[in-house]
């Protein structure tokens, strides 16, 4: 991240609430009204700091705030946000943050998972790595991109195929003999094939939004029968 950042891939500016905190400690947080265990991040608090964004950003970027009550970061979220000219990630401490705020100034909350951290800035590094990671010149192969996990490829979200690399015998386990005779369309369709039967194991959520051709279906069929001989559910076709 910070030699994409020297590279000018993109810049980060990081604001310090305590700047903006209240009094001799510089509070950020307070009791939640109503009663209850916890604290929040104060409204007048959060919105000092974001109209300093506005005035030094010179614009309003879209603001996204770390929460646990967010959308669950997928890569189709990935690559939606990353055609945003400019960000700004609210990193929630404690309980959390004023509603009022939310309400006022963030435009989309988003999760990195079920469960529960301290603090905001880890899932904001996690989504920075994955934005990061999309824009060009960051990696130095583009179809690694391309070919990865949840990738979204004309409409679909698959996991990667298998990769493997030398020796190419070990321990008497070989290396799919397709991979070293270099007939790239073999190997294409290996690679698709692969990715196919492992997110059907692994990844029934995605599997079920697979809009399949009728070659994917009889493949499916053919290797669910070997190896359980039973039917594989319903699914959507093309």
């Amino acid at each position: 991240m910070g030699k994409a950042v020297r590279q000018g891939l993109f810049e980060r500016r990081i604001y310090d609430l305590r700047r903006y905190g209240l009094g001799a400690y510089q509070q950020v947080d307070d009791s939640i009204f109503g009663g209850g265990s916890g604290m929040l991040l104060r409204y007048d608090v959060l919105s000092h700091a974001m109209k300093d964004i506005y005035k030094e950003e010179n614009f309003r970027p879209k603001v996204i705030l770390m929460s646990p009550r967010g959308r669950k970061l997928n890569q189709r979220i990935l690559e939606r946000i990353g055609r945003e000219t400019s960000l700004c990630f609210v990193c929630s401490a404690f309980e959390g943050v004023d509603e009022r705020f939310t309400r006022d100034y963030v435009d989309e909350e988003i999760s990195i998972g079920d469960y529960i951290l301290n603090r905001g800035e880890v899932p904001a590094m996690v989504l920075m790595e994955g934005l990061g990671r999309l824009q060009e010149g960051y990696l130095g192969d583009v179809q690694s991109i391309e070919r990865e996990s949840f990738s979204v490829s004309n409409g679909a979200v698959m996991l990667e195929e298998d990769h493997y690399t030398k020796p190419f015998i070990f321990n008497q386990n070989n290396v799919p003999h397709v991979l070293e005779e270099g007939h790239h369309e073999r190997i294409d369709n290996w690679r698709n094939e692969n990715r196919l039967i492992k997110t059907f194991l692994r990844r029934s959520d995605l599997f079920f939004e697979l809009k399949l051709t009728k070659k994917e279906i009889k493949l499916l069929e053919g290797f669910v029968f070997k190896e359980s001989n039973v039917t594989i559910p319903q699914y959507r076709s093309e």
